[in-house]
């Protein structure tokens, strides 16, 4: 039975970074939206931990590497100009 993979980065309208006092650090922030609700802002770690545990098959090096940077950007944007 084949699966079909759904892009995590699919449900980004946009990032943000903001410094956390309690973590005394940067934190990747996405605004995410998956239905009809109101888009939140979630730490851009939880929705990579949400994708992994939904889909588990996934390559564990994808999960525990997690996009970063450049590629992350480049993913955004190949979003982006499809829609």
């Amino acid at each position: 039975m084949k699966r079909k993979m759904i892009n995590p980065i699919s449900y980004v309208k946009n990032t943000r970074v903001s410094y956390s006092k309690f973590l005394e650090k940067n934190i990747k922030e996405v605004l995410v939206q998956f239905d009809t609700e109101n888009p939140a802002w979630i730490p851009y770690d939880t929705l990579i931990a949400i994708d992994c545990m939904k889909n588990a098959s996934k390559e564990e090096t994808y999960c525990n590497s997690q996009i970063e940077g450049k590629e992350f950007d480049k993913s955004l944007q190949e979003k982006n100009s499809n829609t």
